[in-house]
């Protein structure tokens, strides 16, 4: 079971203040996703990339506390292009991001 992951818990940790009292449920709540990714993955003899999948899951929701609204999708994908953005992550095009949240 994976309980840490390098990329994850930074990235979390940049948006702890926003997030604030939800910030331990949130997390739990990426790493469950992420555990069932990764089983989900390997059952069917599917390629599990997990620095990715812990990019996709740090933002997923984030627009929740970014911009305070339940209309997260847009917001979420705006901090995910930043993120790749700032780390030189390739992405092929916008609705790329998008679609890791859809």
């Amino acid at each position: 079971m994976i309980t840490q992951h390098h990329t994850l818990d930074r990235i979390l940790a940049d948006y702890q203040a926003r997030i604030g009292q939800d910030f331990t449920g949130y997390r739990n709540h990426c790493y469950r996703v992420l555990n069932i990714y990764q089983v989900l993955g390997e059952q069917h003899g599917l390629a599990v990339d997990l620095e990715q999948a812990t990019i996709a899951l740090a933002f997923h929701d984030i627009g929740i506390w970014t911009a305070g609204t339940v209309d997260y999708l847009p917001p979420s994908h705006q901090e995910a292009a930043q993120y790749c953005a700032a780390q030189q992550i390739r992405v092929v095009s916008k609705s790329d991001v998008f679609h890791i949240f859809a």
